[in-house]
């Protein structure tokens, strides 16, 4: 079971503040608009959940959403519904990379490409180290998401998103690290991994990065910790959570993409690992003239 539909992103997702509706494994989390009304996301959607559609709707509708945008894992047939349903754009990635986390250190290693196993050797004779949980994580986290969102002119979420995170799914639920890399007394690289330990999954959800000493190559570092922590835990896979290939079956960072950077760089861990597709986002419109104003708004703002 993909984690977004779990309790525990339910949970999350509520201390932070956003109204959601569960049924059975499944979220609907639902986004504030103005004059009291709202739009609905439900990620993770499978062909089997379709037998709750009317359910779904009926709870949206009590909650006054203009429309439901649905992020199946695959393409299928939605059959017939009184609602006009739409290609939508996506609010989580439509392609990650798995690693298998049942081969040994070595094998993991040898797997690895050439140049990430360098980079990793050198981030460690040249001192780099690595801290997981400190003291103000979050916060130093949060730094290198300010100095990532400069560099990459990019938009992430503010410093609440992460402290909820970390006080609910950490201190709670103890399914969430923060992990950082450091160099004396520089933070270089970091990372937030959430544990879906009933699946034995371990996903790498947000990364960010310094400018500073980048010839230290710490972010390789950081994630060959993770993987072996994550490993030790008893974890079989390791999901990267979002990379962009050139096509949909092969494992070839897609140059034109501004997630080239950070693809070919996963690719480097897991040059043969498991590639999956998830299917576009639909969005299911339940007030035709709202959802009309708010999508001319979303295209001159």
């Amino acid at each position: 079971m993909n984690f977004l539909r779990s309790i525990y992103w339910q949970k999350f997702q509520q201390k932070y503040g956003r109204n959601v509706s569960r049924f059975d494994d499944l979220n609907t989390i639902y986004f504030p608009l103005k004059k009291g009304l709202c739009w609905g996301l439900v990620s993770a959607f499978e062909e089997k959940d379709r037998a709750k559609i009317k359910t779904i709707i009926k709870n949206a509708r009590e909650n006054k959403a203009i429309y439901l945008k649905f992020e199946p894992t695959e393409d299928f047939d939605w059959g017939k519904t009184d609602y006009k349903i739409v290609p939508s754009k996506d609010i989580h990635p439509l392609q990650t990379l798995v690693l298998d986390l049942i081969k040994s250190e070595a094998e993991l290693i040898v797997s690895m490409k050439q140049k990430t196993r360098y980079n990793i050797r050198l981030a460690s004779k040249k001192g780099v180290k690595i801290v997981k949980n400190p003291d103000q994580g979050v916060e130093i986290f949060y730094h290198l998401v300010k100095e990532t969102e400069a560099r990459d002119k990019a938009k992430f979420h503010n410093l609440k998103y992460y402290q909820t995170m970390y006080a609910v799914l950490h201190n709670q639920y103890h399914r969430l690290d923060v992990y950082l890399a450091k160099f004396e007394n520089n933070y270089l690289a970091g990372a937030i991994i959430y544990h879906d330990f009933e699946n034995k999954t371990s996903y790498y959800l947000h990364g960010a990065s310094s400018d500073q000493m980048k010839n230290l190559m710490a972010p390789y570092l950081l994630q060959w910790q993770i993987i072996k922590d994550c490993r030790e835990a008893s974890q079989k896979k390791y999901d990267f959570f979002g990379i962009k290939t050139a096509t949909t079956d092969r494992l070839m960072a897609d140059e034109k993409h501004s997630w080239y950077g950070i693809t070919k760089f996963k690719l480097g861990f897991a040059p043969k690992g498991k590639l999956i597709n998830y299917s576009k986002a639909k969005d299911l419109i339940l007030k035709p003239f709202w959802y009309k104003i708010y999508t001319v708004y979303q295209k001159i703002r």
